[in-house]
């Protein structure tokens, strides 16, 4: 019987350190699996504080009036995300009335160049038919001074013509008497 304890003393003995070691290793197992709960936490902190601040960030932008409840968390983010997408449609429509306004614009802008164009053209008929006018006015006018000359040259030998006629007439009067 002692020679069975001895030998069970022995066996007890060569499992107690390996005992020892894994109480050691459970105990740094539960150590290091404690910090990754720790860690776990703080990361979902750290997540909850970025979607929070993605959400304020979404609301600022899209310029959605933040109140208290976003401060306490979004209660029903079926409601934030409906109200995402009602500004992006709105945004949307806010976008087509805006290029539907440039497309006209654009059509109203082609039509006043085509406009001016037609009145710059027309600018240079009246322009080319200005000085035709011109140049006729220039040549009646000359040709009104050839005449008023001529006038005043037949009105001139008409005179001298009178002014002999008289002195014929006064000669021939003196001769008679």
């Amino acid at each position: 019987m002692e020679q069975k304890n001895s030998t069970l003393l022995m066996e007890c003995q060569k499992h107690v350190e390996p005992s020892k070691l894994t109480e050691k290793l459970v105990s740094e197992l539960e150590s290091e699996n404690l910090e990754q709960q720790v860690e776990a936490e703080l990361l979902l902190d750290e997540i909850e504080k970025l979607r929070m601040g993605i959400y304020h960030q979404v609301f600022k932008a899209l310029e959605i009036g933040l109140d208290n409840e976003l401060d306490d968390e979004i209660a029903n983010e079926q409601i934030f995300v409906h109200q995402v997408i009602e500004n992006i449609e709105d945004m949307k429509c806010s976008l087509l009335n805006y290029e539907d306004d440039k497309q006209q614009l654009l059509v109203e802008n082609s039509v006043l160049l085509t406009l001016v164009g037609q009145l710059r053209l027309e600018g240079v008929e009246f322009g080319s038919e200005k000085k035709i006018l011109e140049q006729e006015f220039k040549a009646m006018t000359e040709q009104l001074v050839m005449v008023q000359n001529e006038k005043h040259r037949l009105l001139e030998t008409n005179r001298q013509l009178k002014s002999e006629v008289k002195m014929g007439a006064q000669h021939a009067n003196t001769v008679k008497a």
